[in-house]
């Protein structure tokens, strides 16, 4: 008996049975509904009335390539977050840019079962590496939104730029100054206001890896000046893939890039590692901690 009538005999035996032959499964399509910005904002709104001024956040950025890692740091936030209590449980995430390599939709699908896990409302601004496709941006709009948004948190405001181009639109800084009440614009100032972008300005060692300067029409003066006169809280960065501070005009901006990309090694950064930031609120004061990555 050949191979083709011992095929054919188990084929009628199976029928015989009321059973057929199981058909190839195709693959389960990938949940993307939590990358999308306007979903997790709508999440966090809902309850910002638990803030009452006092809360907790994280920030992280830059997990792009950096999948094992990225997942150890999603487990670790989630148990951040379960050993908390009251306003040092913190409420969702920002992420800093740089969330997939290039923008292509099947990095987009791997980064999205990367990170359901997270058990919190993440809203993300956009990096260089998400535009780097040739459907890059339509991807990211498609899945994430728009680059500029904010929304408030209690009495506090979170304002996201995009400056994945390497430089500031003349709207991402007519949108800030908006958002912080400035120009004449009608817009209540918020008690605190948190400002989001990927790259970092082209100020101190910062500029081995930032915007465009401004003589190339990078706009981070006037960003800055916005966000200074603004009375901004904070600022919150990648690009740098570690974790970094630098005061500018009197305001902390702070590189929280150690999402799981190979840290940045050159002298100026000598102890770059990954890991992510926690921001603790309260009407009077802003505080952080760098939580790293768990050995």
């Amino acid at each position: 008996m050949n191979k083709m009538s011992v095929l054919l005999i188990a084929y009628m035996l199976l029928a015989c049975n009321g059973q057929s032959p199981a058909s190839p499964v195709a693959p389960a399509a990938v949940d993307t509904s939590r990358l999308s910005n306007a979903a997790n904002i709508a999440a966090i709104e809902s309850e910002a009335a638990l803030a009452n001024g006092t809360f907790s956040f994280i920030v992280i950025g830059d997990n792009r390539s950096g999948d094992a890692i990225f997942s150890q740091l999603v487990q670790q936030m989630n148990d951040y977050a379960a050993a908390q209590s009251g306003a040092h449980k913190p409420r969702f995430v920002l992420h800093t840019g740089d969330i997939v390599p290039s923008g292509a939709l099947s990095e987009w699908d791997n980064y999205a079962q990367l990170r359901a896990p997270l058990e919190l409302p993440m809203v993300y601004v956009p990096g260089n590496h998400e535009m780097d496709s040739a459907d890059g941006a339509a991807n990211y709009q498609g899945l994430v939104g728009v680059g500029n948004w904010s929304f408030d948190f209690g009495s506090s405001r979170f304002i996201g730029l995009d400056d994945s181009s390497g430089s500031f639109s003349a709207e991402s800084v007519a949108f800030l100054r908006q958002q912080l009440g400035l120009g004449g614009i009608v817009q209540a100032p918020p008690q605190h206001a948190f400002v989001l972008f990927h790259m970092p300005l082209a100020v101190g060692r910062w500029i081995v890896h930032s915007v465009k300067p401004e003589s190339e029409g990078g706009r981070g003066g006037e960003v800055t000046a916005a966000i200074t006169q603004g009375g901004v809280a904070a600022v919150f960065l990648g690009h740098l893939h570690l974790h970094d501070e630098m005061q500018i005009d009197g305001v902390p901006y702070i590189i929280s890039g150690g999402g799981g990309a190979p840290l940045v090694t050159i002298p100026l950064f000598p102890f770059p590692e990954h890991g992510f930031l926690v921001v603790h609120v309260t009407p009077l004061e802003v505080s952080w901690e760098w939580v790293s990555l768990a050995q």
